[in-house]
């Protein structure tokens, strides 16, 4: 008995040696016969270029290092598999006598090529050869994988897509000859993302292979808890801001060419868009479809079973998913918040406006393709915007038109409050930065569309739809924008009973009517109705949009006087100082309106006054520069004679300086006629400027007191603003009365007083006058 123990423990002892051993015994003698049995079992060219090792645990058998088994030649030229270390599991009997007999097959580690060509997929050409070799004692190995990574191809394209991790295991059914049982867990993955979060892929079932007829497929598949936004990665191939989780179980049977999918997904944690399910929590859904393997397609949409309906229901179709993998998806949706489709079209990078506070239901269709990217038609109904200093304004009826990173929103009335309505139509290119919109109105606010525009759209109005307030306005635009150019308007308007604040005006523009129009590049206001303080203002302004000169005014005025037009103009000729900085006497700064002005203008002032001086019929040609100002061609009626003359205007100081010359013809003086040239230099504003005019005159026929009519008189005179009044200085003066001819000349007194001594041949003449308010009395002493 004690021989029998010793016996029987000195055989386990050297039973545990061996296979303790075994492992670093070299089998190389093996390697030949070995390879030759893998290729007769696999169909396949094996090599192998490691080391062949005998074991013995856990199971008895050969291990392989650095195997390549080789492709079919009818499916190309890259090698089905590379595996790091192959092990064959036999008897314990024909690993002692030496018989390469093989019960499995196990890759470690191995990467594996499954491809589908034109003569159908490799791995069912492996498989089915290895149905039909099976061993010398009619056994047919398993083959199994661990920690695998299986790639997929279509020809000589791969995939993005593969299964990481993998472990699989293919065996002949025991009841079913034809019958291949098979399991296998992998993890879903893409070459184009560096980390793997998608939740492991596992499934089990069988592949029946008829002797005659279609294969067919009966297998349970079951996808662990992942999250949406790693579902999304891994069919698009880039984040996604989505939340929540998924599971779902699955069954596919039937034939190859057309595999039957049934299934069930729980959806958990979606609350941030809880339009999804009905409650808080987990919740199922159930879906089906069908699978064409030889084909590639596949083809699924949920439905409902249950009492619950829900808002929405999605069909997707993929094709050739292993190699350019193609796919769509269709989601049809009823009555769902419109804040729940805005994140999942932007999501999909439909171009949705990304700021504006829209509440409402939305129906329609939105889909996404990998080819055409997204695409859909949507209905906003029952929906209000809320706007910045408007409120809350309603939009009966929206369509929205979805192709790729292109929107369109259909005329659409929208309400913004219980007297303003507009029709807007728009489209959006988020690619591209571009937007056309264009809206109508029978009449609105002025404000309203100042505060629902700059948000819709991001522009600024132009011109006087940007600048009035109050009024309303009435008529059509457009604005068209790119990514790389400025925006352009186009359209025609009316302006009504508004107000216009401008640089340069101390006072708004009283608008009572306009018409607007708008070109590419060019703004046009015509029969501009207005009041400029007191002032009846009727213009005509453009903006042509030219480097130089871009804008064009002609202007009328029905009356006015200097001091009036001083006291408008008061923003663009004085610059406020403080006592500091006038004692310091520092820079004036001009503003920035005023230095880039660059104005052409037509002026007519029908009545002006200057001082006591009433000219009638007024017109010029205005040139404003900048700092600048020219008034060219002037020419009015002034004592039933004219008056021409230039002016110029420089405004950079705290106070405008001007210079010019004046022609006066014919004017009626002193029951005479009155010629006059001169130069006038000055600075200040009306009433009371600071200014010189000097020149030439020549009168005829005058009266001057109870003397008789002096046939001609003519000199030369400064005439000036003084402290105390005006100044009048007459030097070279010639007078002709009857046949006798009187020089002399004219001297200033006081507080505007002067006189004028002539003397002739004959006689001594002597008058005094006064100069005031451009008014020159001269009367006999």
């Amino acid at each position: 008995m004690k021989r029998s123990i010793r016996v029987l423990a000195a055989l386990a002892a050297g039973g545990l040696l061996a296979a303790l051993l075994l492992p670093f015994w070299a089998a190389d003698r093996f390697s030949q016969g070995l390879q030759a049995r893998l290729q007769q079992t696999l169909g396949r060219k094996v090599e192998i270029k490691g080391k062949v090792r005998v074991r013995l645990l856990p199971r008895p058998g050969f291990e392989a290092s650095e195997v390549v088994i080789h492709e079919d030649p009818k499916f190309g030229v890259e090698p089905f598999a590379y595996v790091a270390s192959l092990r064959m599991d036999a008897g314990i009997g024909a690993l002692l006598l030496g018989r390469l007999e093989m019960a499995s097959i196990r890759l470690m580690e191995p990467s594996v090529n499954l491809m589908q060509t034109g003569a159908g997929w490799n791995v069912q050409r492996l498989l089915d050869h290895v149905l039909k070799n099976p061993g010398s004692g009619g056994a047919i190995p398993a083959i199994e994988m661990q920690g695998g990574r299986i790639n997929l191809k279509t020809a000589d394209v791969k995939s993005v897509l593969y299964l990481a991790d993998t472990d699989l295991r293919v065996e002949a059914s025991e009841s079913n000859p034809d019958q291949i049982d098979l399991r296998f867990t992998g993890e879903p993955a893409r070459t184009d993302r560096p980390t793997r979060a998608f939740g492991e892929l596992s499934g089990r079932g069988w592949l029946r292979r008829p002797v005659s007829g279609e294969a067919s497929l009966d297998l349970n598949l079951a996808i662990q808890r992942s999250s949406v936004a790693e579902i999304l990665t891994l069919a698009r191939g880039r984040g996604s801001g989505l939340g929540g989780f998924v599971a779902s179980r699955a069954r596919l049977q039937g034939p190859l060419s057309n595999i039957s999918i049934t299934g069930h997904m729980e959806l958990d944690e979606i609350e941030r868009s809880g339009w999804l399910i009905p409650t808080r929590g987990a919740w199922g859904l159930d879906y089906r479809g069908n699978l064409n393997l030889p084909e590639q397609t596949a083809h699924l949409e949920t439905f409902a079973s249950g009492k619950t309906k829900l808002p929405w229901s999605v069909r997707v179709r993929a094709l050739e998913f292993s190699g350019r993998m193609r796919w769509a998806a269709l989601l049809t949706m009823e009555e769902v918040p419109y804040a729940s489709v805005r994140s999942l079209a932007m999501e999909m990078d439909a171009a949705f406006p990304k700021d504006l506070p829209i509440e409402g239901a939305i129906s329609g269709v939105l889909g996404y393709s990998t080819s055409a990217g997204v695409q859909g038609q949507l209905r906003l109904s029952g929906s209000t915007i809320t706007l910045a200093g408007l409120g809350i304004a309603s939009i009966e009826e929206a369509t929205l038109l979805i192709s790729g990173a292109r929107t369109e929103l259909r005329p659409t009335l929208i309400r913004l409050n219980e007297r303003d309505s507009v029709r807007l139509e728009s489209v959006y290119n988020a690619g591209t930065g571009a937007m056309d919109v264009h809206l109508h109105t029978a009449g609105m606010a002025i404000e309203t569309l100042q505060a629902a525009w700059k948000p819709i759209t991001g522009a600024v109005l132009p011109g006087l739809l940007g600048d009035c307030q109050q009024g309303s306005w009435s008529g059509d635009l457009r604005y068209r924008a790119g990514a790389d150019q400025e925006g352009s308007w186009a359209g025609e308007a009316a302006l009504h009973e508004t107000s216009c604040r401008m640089d340069g005006l101390k006072n708004p523009l009283k608008v009572e009517g306009a018409a607007v129009r708008l070109r590419a590049g060019v703004q046009e206001y015509s029969r501009i109705d207005a009041k400029l303080g007191a002032m009846d203002v009727t213009a005509h302004y453009s903006n042509q949009g030219s480097p130089f000169r871009p804008h064009k005014l002609q202007i009328t005025i029905a009356e006015a006087s200097a001091q009036e037009l001083s006291d408008e103009l008061e923003p663009a000729l004085l610059r406020r100082q403080g006592f500091l900085d006038r004692t310091l006497r520092r820079t004036v700064i001009v503003p920035a309106w005023l230095r880039g002005r660059s104005l052409e203008a037509s002026l007519q002032i029908g009545t002006l006054k200057i001082s006591n001086q009433v000219l009638e019929g007024f017109r010029g040609r205005l040139y404003w520069d900048g700092d600048r100002v020219e008034i060219l061609d002037i020419s009015a009626s002034a004592g039933e004679g004219t008056l021409k003359g230039n002016l110029l205007f420089v405004l950079s100081g705290r106070e405008p300086v001007f210079e010019g010359r004046v022609w006066v013809r014919d004017a009626h003086w002193r029951e005479g006629r009155l010629d006059l040239e001169a130069d006038l230099a000055g600075s200040g504003t009306a009433p009371s400027p600071k200014w010189r005019m000097s020149g030439t005159f020549q009168a005829k026929d005058l009266v001057l007191g109870q003397e008789a009519a002096w046939r001609s008189w003519k000199g030369c005179f400064v005439y000036q603003s003084a402290g105390n009044g005006e100044r009048l200085q007459l030097t070279g003066l010639e007078g002709q009365s009857g046949s006798e001819l009187l020089t002399g000349q004219g001297s200033p007194v006081a507080e505007g007083r002067f006189t004028v001594d002539m003397t002739g041949p004959q006689r001594q003449l002597r008058y005094s006058g006064k100069a005031q308010g451009l008014t020159v009395e001269i009367v006999a002493r």
